[in-house]
């Protein structure tokens, strides 16, 4: 009997302007993505706008602990965001 591992989940904070989602997602790419969906979700009238963003444009932070703040996290394109004090 064999089992698929399912892909562990991240809870992610995506910034994109003035508005932020938090999403679940396997890495900063996929949360760029359910972002979007999200996004859309709420603001139906800026759909397409939302969905013609690049993806630099969104920021992108792992969300650890409720206690601790967020970390930035860097996609494959590099690093999304940056780190306070650094």
């Amino acid at each position: 009997m064999s089992y698929r591992q399912q892909p562990r989940l991240t809870r992610f904070r995506v910034e994109v302007g003035h508005s932020q989602v938090i999403v679940l997602a396997c890495d900063a790419v996929e949360a760029v993505r359910e972002a979007r969906l999200a996004l859309g979700r709420d603001m139906p009238r800026l759909w397409d706008v939302i969905h013609q963003l690049d993806d630099g444009q969104f920021v992108v932070q792992a969300v650890w602990n409720a206690g601790t703040s967020a970390v930035p996290f860097a996609g494959p394109g590099g690093a999304h965001g940056s780190a306070a004090g650094s």
